[in-house]
């Protein structure tokens, strides 16, 4: 029964991570209400676990206050728009500025890569480790780059909820893949 519930939920993932691929904007607009639903999931499941662990008399306070705490703010975020708009928009520039600082990090290391070759040069002239220390400045500069845009273009904003509505819909098919290879090699070893 487990093989055949994976692989239909393998399915469903699939045909919903198409579904995200073909309207990433919208994907990622209840991006806000998805992140709720898992703040109640989470509230509930640790009210739970107190209410398991208090039995024994082993309850601790702080879980249960955890809990409860998860459980409202989902619950605000799920049934106030704004909240949902305001957290899309939170995770918009939280990416944004990932962006800038790995690529600022990435530039860094370039140079650092690039010291610590011409250092081996002089002790080994055949030496390679190091030699490509130039890709990574490319690519630390590109990520520069790209967050300076997202941040100045007045379509910034579009492109990277756009971009993250996309890497969702690849995950959430990759996960539908895994479950259906699940299914399938869950239904051989049981024959």
């Amino acid at each position: 029964m487990l093989t055949v519930l994976s692989i239909i939920f393998g399915v469903l993932l699939i045909a919903g991570g198409v579904s995200c691929l073909v309207l990433p904007e919208l994907t990622f607009m209840t991006l806000g209400y998805i992140i709720g639903v898992v703040m109640i999931l989470d509230g509930i499941g640790m009210i739970i676990a107190w209410f398991q662990r208090d039995r024994r008399r082993k309850g601790n306070g702080w879980v249960l206050a955890g809990g409860i705490i998860s459980l409202l703010l989902g619950i605000t975020l799920i049934g106030n728009g704004f909240m949902q708009l305001a957290m899309n928009t939170f995770i918009i520039y939280m990416v944004i500025a990932w962006l800038l600082i790995l690529g600022i990090l990435r530039i860094i290391l370039a140079f650092q890569t690039r010291a610590a070759y011409k250092e081996l040069q002089k002790v080994d002239k055949n030496a390679t480790l190091g030699r490509n220390w130039w890709i990574a400045l490319i690519l630390g500069i590109l990520m520069v780059v790209a967050a300076i845009a997202c941040l100045t273009s007045e379509y910034g904003e579009i492109i990277v909820a756009h971009t993250i509505g996309i890497l969702m819909g690849i995950g959430v098919i990759i996960t539908g893949v895994d479950m259906i290879h699940f299914g399938t090699t869950a239904w051989m070893i049981d024959d």
